[in-house]
């Protein structure tokens, strides 16, 4: 939904910063685009998402949350890239190949796929920025930590799930309004460690942002979000078995694609494989 993220991009960051355009334009990031961020769950009946946001949006998104809060090109584009190495329906992924826990898998190629990129590696030379600088998130607190601490991508990554999901909860929807309130009384606080964290500066809207995330939580965590995941996960594999994919393909495509190409084999055959594709 590109007006959607068009939208509340501008709440993440007023301005979009102009030395960013050149790396956001990258064909390896650009691939995000057909890759939802809410892991399959656009193409299944048992959810109702409101919109499709990919992960394209979502690595922009985060990468405006570390720039806005941090002025920092390193801690931006190491965000930018965290989700580079995700395949089609996200941490489905993770499922079919048994990492279902940590969901961390994925993370093992980023450096090898950013490495092999020479257009990226002439954008970081002219900004005199190493590879390694960039390469994990994992290592600026304001752009990922463990949780329950807040980070950029922790922060990005709830705002428009909650806008998608939460009213299959029940739970309330977040509006463009209060997603704003919310995130301008955010600021960077120390925490316990003595480290760099996003925290609230006004306990109302770090109540209403904490009811929101758990609501959203919430469906995360119930029967139909393991069975989708479990399912698709199935499916990609025995896809994969069957030569109807390949692991490239799943690197490669987009969600779109793939699931042209379960329900035209779903058509033509009668056996197991069409029969969950079916369901």
């Amino acid at each position: 939904m590109e007006d959607f993220a068009l939208k509340y991009h501008k709440i993440l960051c007023n301005e979009f910063p102009s030395w960013l355009c050149g790396y956001v334009c990258l064909p390896v990031l650009q691939r995000l685009k057909g890759i939802g961020l809410l892991c399959g769950t656009d193409w299944t009946a048992l959810y109702r998402n409101r919109f499709f946001y990919s992960r394209f949006d979502h690595s922009v998104g985060t990468a405006l949350v570390a720039w806005n809060f941090s002025q920092d090109k390193k801690q931006t584009l190491a965000a930018l890239f965290h989700d580079i190495a995700t395949g089609v329906f996200s941490h489905v992924n993770d499922f079919r190949k048994g990492d279902a826990l940590k969901q961390e898998l994925s993370e093992n190629e980023t450096f090898n796929i950013l490495a092999g990129d020479e257009k990226l590696a002439g954008l970081l030379k002219k900004d005199r920025i190493e590879l390694e600088e960039i390469a994990d998130y994992h290592i600026y607190p304001l752009c990922d930590n463990e949780i329950p601490r807040l980070s950029a991508d922790r922060l990005e990554y709830m705002f428009p799930s909650n806008m998608a999901l939460a009213f299959l909860n029940n739970g309330h929807v977040w509006t463009f309004e209060e997603t704003e309130e919310i995130y301008k009384n955010i600021c960077v606080l120390k925490n316990e460690s003595g480290k760099d964290e996003l925290g609230f500066s006004d306990l109302k809207l770090a109540e209403l942002y904490t009811e929101g995330f758990c609501d959203c939580s919430l469906i995360l965590q119930h029967n139909e979000n393991k069975l989708a995941l479990n399912m698709l996960g199935k499916i990609v594999n025995l896809a994969i078995e069957k030569k109807l994919i390949t692991e490239k393909d799943c690197m490669a495509l987009s969600e779109k694609k793939v699931i042209e190409i379960f329900d035209e084999y779903a058509v033509l055959n009668d056996d197991y494989l069409s029969s969950l594709i079916k369901k």
